[in-house]
């Protein structure tokens, strides 16, 4: 559905912007203080880019309740995104109209193409890698674009408007506040808390022989760490243990028997060693369209009955926050 909708739109989109490239002389002056322009931007062009944020704003609403589970400030922040790419393309069709700024538009459709596809791509597929690149990669032909509304706002001397100026220092002071209650989120996500680290520290000292250990992603450095014995320097680190990193398929209990095989005693027969999962809060994931997922307090309980496995150590903070290490049995 999406394809049949995305390509017809997307072709329509690069019919418009090819037909909109001219390579004449410049005329933005011309352009800026034209009324038929000026009438454009304020009863269709600002309009319609509010609509879309009230719209999407919905939508993420309906979607967060029915189907996704993003936070907050993941929404605030594709609001203030989406407030730059909208004023961004209006200020790059503008800008274009400058002689230098013909090739900087089209190296901004460029750009923006492939942030569509990679859009479709995340959207039909899932996993946020490929499109949070190319958005980064995307973000400084983006703030152009939007730099070159802003120079329009300065030549035209609406920037002396007390509307205009309200409106910069709110958007300013929102910019701010979403970056960092966002930051938050990614700090909680990747960061390793005291009490994670004491988990590897007594399995440091508690355990014998090469192990395979399911742990959070890039955990294994922790255990080359605590584990490597430094009077053998040559001693490869990656000797010291199989690493495999958590997953949706081994973190989630109605993922553990697949073809009526339980994947744990897969493992261990195919290793033929002891196999410790570090149940963590967070864990990689494919399937849906973030690349990290949390477990809830209902998965975390149903491990108490799970006869495949004996918990053998747990941390737990002030916070009730429980994270325990399981033996395959």
């Amino acid at each position: 559905m999406l394809l049949l909708l995305g390509i017809p739109c997307l072709l329509i989109i690069i019919g418009i912007i090819t037909k909109s490239i001219d390579f004449q002389s410049g005329k933005y002056k011309k352009i800026i203080y034209n009324t038929w322009y000026n009438n454009l931007e304020k009863k269709f062009i600002i309009p319609v880019i509010f609509s879309v944020l009230i719209l999407a704003s919905i939508i993420f609403t309906i979607g967060n309740l029915l189907w996704f589970n993003y936070t907050i400030s993941t929404f605030l922040v594709v609001i203030q995104d989406g407030i730059f790419v909208l004023f961004s393309v209006w200020g790059y069709i503008l800008f274009q109209k400058k002689p230098k700024g013909k090739f900087i538009f089209i190296w901004f459709v460029n750009l923006f193409l492939i942030l569509g596809a990679s859009l479709l791509l995340y959207l039909i597929f899932g996993g946020f890698d490929f499109f949070g690149r190319i958005f980064i990669f995307a973000s400084v032909s983006i703030m152009i674009g939007f730099s070159s509304y802003f120079y329009k706002l300065i030549k035209t001397h609406k920037i002396n408007k007390k509307v205009v100026k309200m409106s910069l220092v709110l958007l300013v002071i929102f910019t701010i506040f979403t970056s960092f209650i966002e930051e938050r989120n990614y700090y909680r996500t990747y960061s390793i808390e005291n009490y994670e680290v004491q988990n590897i520290i007594w399995m440091s000292e508690y355990t014998t022989d090469r192990n395979v250990i399911i742990t959070e992603f890039l955990w294994e450095y922790l255990f080359y760490y605590y584990d490597f014995p430094y009077n053998d320097s040559d001693l490869d680190p990656e000797s010291i243990h199989n690493f495999i990193t958590i997953s949706e398929r081994l973190l989630l209990p109605q993922n553990h028997i697949q073809d009526n095989e339980n994947i744990f005693h897969v493992l261990k027969s195919t290793y033929n060693t002891d196999i410790y999962l570090i149940l963590t809060d967070y864990y990689i994931s494919f399937s849906g369209l973030e690349n990290f997922g949390s477990i809830s307090q209902e998965q975390l309980e149903m491990y108490y009955n799970l006869t495949y496995f004996n918990r053998i150590c747990s941390t737990r903070t002030i916070n009730n926050i429980d994270e325990p290490i399981y033996l395959v049995v």
